[in-house]
């Protein structure tokens, strides 16, 4: 398994990466959206795509609603399987939830849950980690 982490919070950035180290899923972290977004398509050009993005909602330079919609484009155009898409943030904005769910995420984390609880479960088949 193959993980992408887009946040541009350096720390979730860190924690995440520890988390997936502790469970032996290798990982690329990115700090902002266009660099996260080209990651991505430059996994399918090597042939090496990703299984699963941990996508930030809120980042400076793109919002990950708009880095979501661009990668399930890239996916359409290029007749490629949908990539897992687990939206991470520090809102508790369902309106958010729900347009990342009508935008094809597969999961929906606050931050301040137990990210790691939650990331297990993923990855123990009850979710899109498997």
């Amino acid at each position: 398994m193959k993980v992408l982490i887009i946040d541009d919070d350096k720390t979730i950035g860190f924690f995440l990466g520890k988390i997936l180290d502790d469970l032996n899923v290798e990982h690329v972290y990115k700090p902002c959206g266009e660099c996260g977004l080209n990651e991505f398509m430059d996994g399918f050009e090597n042939d090496n795509p990703f299984d699963a993005i941990f996508l930030d909602i809120y980042m400076p330079d793109y919002d990950g609603i708009q880095i979501l919609q661009a990668i399930r484009d890239f996916e359409k155009e290029n007749n490629l399987p949908k990539t897992c898409v687990i939206i991470l943030t520090q809102s508790a904005n369902v309106g958010i939830a729900l347009t990342s769910k009508n935008f094809g995420a597969e999961k929906f984390i606050r931050k301040d849950s137990d990210v790691k609880q939650e990331i297990i479960k993923l990855m123990e088949g009850k979710g899109c980690l498997v």
